[in-house]
């Protein structure tokens, strides 16, 4: 799956068990491709977004895998934290509404 690739190039990154499952199942090896891969993911993740099958919460706890969203900018190294926000910017690029629709339910 698309997740698995993307572990290739961040294998720190995701649960463990999809983390086991990215270094077990794929033996294509690295492409050069990293970049477009994790956009592609954002889109994916913005689609989600878009249908109504995730929350922007849901995409920020797994741009954060396989710390907490508070914990993750704390512990995480400098490429993981480039990473997440280069996933999140680019969900956000694609679904920009879904945020601030959601932000505005949570509003009294």
């Amino acid at each position: 799956d698309l997740e698995a690739l993307v572990q290739l190039d961040y294998n720190l990154w995701g649960s463990a068990s999809t983390r086991r499952n990215a270094n077990s199942n794929i033996n294509i090896g690295k492409q050069g491709i990293g970049s477009e891969k994790v956009e592609v993911l954002a889109r994916c993740y913005a689609l989600r977004l878009r249908s109504g099958r995730a929350t922007w919460a849901a995409v920020e706890a797994k741009a954060a895998e396989p710390y907490s969203f508070s914990h993750y900018w704390k512990y995480a190294n400098l490429r993981y934290r480039h990473f997440s926000l280069y996933l999140l910017a680019h969900a956000l690029e694609r679904a920009p509404l879904v945020l601030q629709s959601q932000c505005q339910a949570r509003q009294p």
